[in-house]
Order: structure tokens, then sequence, then C-alpha cells
């Protein structure tokens, strides 16, 4: 007889009362009551399938297969009546891209696991529909999940664990899943998306585990889909085409930024990301980068046409490519895990997974550089990689003959000097560099805190650097109320609907910013749990209306 286990926060007998108590039926408990586990499981566990997403967003389609068409919305309202469950956002179809209801928990304090047999017919048909979570379907895919179900865990001592890592790590025990990108044709799987502290802690055939991955893999990617698209488009490649592939090859590009923006690299980075992967706009970043390499500029541009995700699919399939061709060059029996542009083995097989990326690069003509297991870097273009220079992964400052930026063509980076719009500032191209990165279009709840961490809401003087600095991240929230920025700025100044999020109570509301100001707000404060503290009554309406009418 096969289990089933479920996270909640409410057992299965509390559950059974509380539902009771406003008014559900015996005969309906009797019948769903799994259901129910199953929903506050699923959310539960999201971060484990998708831990940058705060919320578990679960399409109609989705819940008709499992719960029944007939009785999702029921359980759903029900568990929202009895205050478990909050529906965090509403369907949308922003930017073309349809994403489903999402719900969150609202306790999670009090988080644990009840077991649930196949007695009942739900329980046996989620047994079977468990097998459908693992892509196996070929020698590439069904070796993958080997390794992974081969990984050693009961040497660490859980009691250690945070219940972040409890969470992610009970989710690889009990409820291993894989799949694959259907545009980027990556590989994810409950390896990929384990803390980096907590995958540190596993074991391979009784060894720790060992890694290389590919340095500046982003770059040497886009190279390769610019250079494709150049040769089956017959285009003239140019001196600044030419060196652009060089600044690339030699992983200088972004000091090559860096110095004509008059910035640190980190900062030059996130702006070429920028660039890369977001939508095309014609500001100053753009236009300086057009300026050095017009061709690659029109190339980027026409990839980016009809969906300005493409070029990242387009990478990422590059990636995949040199990828699982290095994992196929390796000896079947031998257990490797990937993650994306990385390679993971046992110590004993850390040079057999070295020498596989070096072929696959070679073969391909590709020159990169490979960090091994954070303890050297090789170059692939070595003409005996064995025997190559071991080098610092940290390259050195390029020094790059250039015109110093003209002040019109692109404004001057802010120095870090601690002031309030600095750290702003930082922390937003931080934010901005991990969200193109990750190809995601929301910021993750953890940026939220830290970015309301670091606002003082009421020493900022100058409200449209605010609305500047987030005029790329289309959902960073924004609560007015409790002095702390979190929102969609620029848009909400335009009257468009944002959401506005009490993260300490976990109230929240969707409103229109423009009705919030020009009806009665003593309704919405009263409404919506909204507290305004005394001494900034005073000065509030008008801190409020400069912020969104700026």
């Amino acid at each position: 007889m096969s289990n089933v286990k479920f996270y909640s926060p409410a057992s299965p007998e509390e559950l059974t009362q509380r539902l009771l108590e406003i008014g559900v039926s015996q005969k309906h408990i009797n019948n769903h009551l799994p259901k129910y586990f199953w929903l506050i499981n699923k959310i539960y566990i999201h971060p484990t399938i998708n831990k940058h997403e705060v919320e578990c967003r679960l399409s109609k389609e989705l819940l008709s297969n499992i719960i029944g068409v007939n009785y999702y919305s029921k359980i759903i309202n029900n568990l929202i009546n009895l205050g478990i469950i909050i529906k965090s956002s509403n369907y949308s179809n922003y930017d073309d891209n349809k994403r489903s209801n999402g719900y969150s928990l609202i306790d999670k304090s009090n988080i644990k696991q009840y077991t649930f047999t196949d007695s009942s017919r739900f329980i046996k048909k989620l047994t079977q529909s468990k097998i459908t979570r693992v892509n196996k379907d070929t020698l590439t895919l069904s070796r993958l999940y080997r390794a992974m179900s081969n990984l050693q865990y009961n040497h660490i001592n859980q009691d250690d664990l945070n219940q972040n890592d409890k969470l992610f790590l009970n989710q690889l025990i009990d409820n291993p899943f894989q799949k694959v990108g259907q545009k980027g044709k990556r590989v994810y799987n409950n390896f990929c998306n384990l803390p980096k502290e907590l995958r540190e802690k596993l074991k391979l055939k009784d060894e720790n585990l060992a890694f290389v991955d590919i340095v500046n893999s982003q770059m040497i990617f886009l190279a390769e889909v610019i250079k494709k698209y150049i040769i089956n488009n017959n285009i003239q490649i140019d001196k600044y085409t030419s060196r652009f592939f060089k600044l690339i090859e030699d992983g200088k590009l972004y000091d090559a930024f860096a110095h004509w923006l008059q910035c640190d690299r980190k900062v030059a980075k996130n702006k070429v990301f920028i660039i890369i992967f977001d939508n095309n706009k014609n500001n100053k970043i753009n236009q300086l980068f057009e300026s050095k390499f017009p061709v690659v500029y029109s190339v980027i541009k026409k990839l980016k046409e009809n969906d300005y995700k493409a070029l990242a699919h387009s990478m990422q399939q590059e990636e995949a490519d040199v990828i699982f061709s290095a994992l196929d060059s390796i000896e079947y029996t031998t257990d490797v895990l990937t993650i994306h542009d990385s390679l993971y083995t046992n110590q004993s097989n850390l040079p057999i997974i070295k020498e596989a990326l070096i072929k696959a690069f070679n073969q391909r003509g590709i020159t990169a550089t490979i960090n091994v297991n954070d303890e050297y870097t090789i170059n692939t273009n070595q003409s005996n990689p064995i025997e190559a220079i071991l080098s610092p992964s940290e390259p050195s400052i390029i020094k790059v003959d250039a015109e110093p930026v003209k002040e019109e063509i692109i404004e001057q980076d802010r120095e870090n000097d601690g002031t309030e719009e600095n750290k702003i500032y930082n922390y937003i191209e931080k934010i901005k560099q991990d969200r193109l990165i990750e190809n995601r279009n929301y910021t993750t709840k953890e940026e939220i805190k830290e970015l309301s961490n670091i606002i003082n809401f009421w020493n900022i003087k100058d409200y449209s650097f605010i609305v500047n600095c987030f005029e790329s991240i289309d959902d960073i929230y924004i609560d007015f109320f409790n002095c702390k920025i979190m929102s969609r700025c620029y848009l909400g100044h335009k009257g468009k609907v944002i959401n506005l999020k009490m993260l300490i109570d976990k109230d929240e509301a969707t409103i229109t910013v423009n009705r919030l100001i020009k009806l009665n707000i003593e309704k919405y404060k009263k409404m919506y749990n909204i507290t305004v503290p005394e001494e900034y009554k005073s000065e509030y309406i008008n801190k409020l209306i400069d912020l969104i009418f700026i």
C-alpha cells in the first residue's frame, strides 16, 4: 500500500472540525478531505519547484484535472474562509504572458507532514500521477534522474537544517520531479533547485560533490547565437563586430563597458544584461552599445523583434547543446548531474567531467573558460588543456583606448557613497541582473523584503529618481502606508492597477492608485487594515500624491 505525504498547518482532525464549523457537510469532508491537503501542500512546496516565484499559480486545467471541475472552487473558497490560504493575485495576461491565479499560505509557523494511504480513489490517482512528474523519455534524462536518485543524504543531521532546507531535502527524497523547458531546452529537477548550502552537504558514491561550470556563460552563448545569425544571413563582419567577439572570448566585455561608462564592472554587467534580456528600449546604454557595436546591436534587435525573450531562449538552447554533448560523451554508467551551465559528479570523477566539457567546446570551435570546483579556471583554447596555466577566476581589468563618454550619451553612474538614493540604486541594479540571468519577469519575496529594509521612505527627497530606477522592474510592490516602497511606481503614477501588499499583516488588495486618492481614503484604510504613523499624517497625502503623480 502506497503512502502520500502532505504538508499542512492543520491536522486532518483539526481541518475536519474547522470545516464543520463553517457549515461544510460531513459527507463532503469524507469524500474530499485529501484534496484540501493536496492543495495546501501544493502551495507550500511551490518554492522547491520554482524557488524564485513568491506565490503558487494554479491553472483551472490543473485544478480541474486533480481536484475535479465541480469541486476545486468550493475547496479553494473554504480554505480562504478558514484563513489558511489567500488569493495573492488574480489571472493576468500581462505582456501576452498568461498567468493563472496565485495563492499563498497565510501561516507557515506550524507546518507538519501528514501521511495518507491509498485507500481513497484520490490518493490512488495521485500515486499513479507521481510517475508522470519525472521525464525520463531519453537516455540522457534517464541517467540524470538515476544520478539524482543516487544522491546520499542520510549522513545529514536534519536538526541542523533550517526549515527551508528541510523542505527542499524532503521533496528530493519523497517527491522527485524532472522536466525539460519547452523553449530553452534546459532540464529542471529537484537537484537544480536545491539551495547551494544544502547541495554542498550531499554526497555521491560516499564522496563529496565536485563540479565544473562555464565562466561568463551568458556572453559566450550570446556570441554563438549572433555568429550563427550573421553567417545564415550573409552579414559582413566589420572590425567592430570582430572586436565584440574578441572581448567576449577574453572575458573583457564588461570591463570595456565599465571603462566607457566610468563605473565598476558589476554595474556595467547589469547594464549589458538589460540590453540583451530586456525589452528593446531607446535609452542611453542602448545608444552606447549601438555606437560601439552597430552590427551586433542590430542583430540583437532583430532577434528580439517579435519576442524579447527569444534571444534568451536561443542562448539557453546553445548552452544545453554544449552541456548535453559533454554529458553524452561520458560513460553512461557514470553518475553525472547538471545545473544549466554546470556538470556535477563525485570528487573522483571530477577529471572526467572537466575533460568532457573541454572536448564539447573544442568540437564546436568555441573558446571558453571553465571554473573547476571553485579551485582554478582553465581556458579551452590551450593547445594542451591538461597542462594549461591555471589562473584566478576573476578577470583583470582591461585597458580600452576609447574617448570619454559624453554626458549626453550616457549619464554618469553614481558612486556607492552610502546615500539613500545610491543604496536603492545599487540594490535595484542587483535585482535587474538576477531577474535577467534567471529569465523571470517578477521579483522575489526575499528581494522585496530586502528592498524595504534598505529604503527609508521619508528620507527620500527626489521621488523621480525612484521612478526612474524602477523603470525596468514590473512588479516591485509599494506599501505607502508602512513607509516602505515595494511597487511599480512608474506604472502606479499613471493610474494603472498595482498590488498593495501588507506583508506583515498578510493583508492585501488590488486597487487603482487614482481611486485610492480620489475616493474616501479612510474607507480603504479601514477595509485593508492600513495604518499611518501619527507623525506622518499631516504630510502623508502630499508625499503620496507627489510620488504617484510626479
